[in-house]
């Protein structure tokens, strides 16, 4: 397991190490040919850190019609750990 922490409130959450591995890999192949690579780190991280039901009546800020704003420390947490991973 992979911890990822919250600097703000140090709470942690653990994602599975190999997944993250593969995910951050693929993202890494993507950035380097120039294509949007984001996609696949970000997608393990929101699906890691949040349950199929949250994700599915949710939305970033809970804008859309119909949902609610995903939480948002751990919003916050995959930004920073983004922010830190690739500047």
């Amino acid at each position: 397991m992979l911890t990822i922490t919250d600097s703000s409130t140090q709470q942690t959450y653990q994602v599975n190490a190999n997944k993250y591995d593969r995910a951050k890999r693929a993202t890494d192949t993507a950035l380097l040919s120039n294509e949007n690579g984001f996609n696949n780190l970000l997608s393990f991280l929101y699906s890691a850190m949040f349950s199929h039901d949250e994700l599915k009546a949710g939305s970033i800020h809970g804008t859309v019609k119909g949902t609610t704003a995903l939480c948002p420390q751990r919003v916050q947490t995959i930004d920073e750990h983004l922010y830190k991973a690739y500047g």
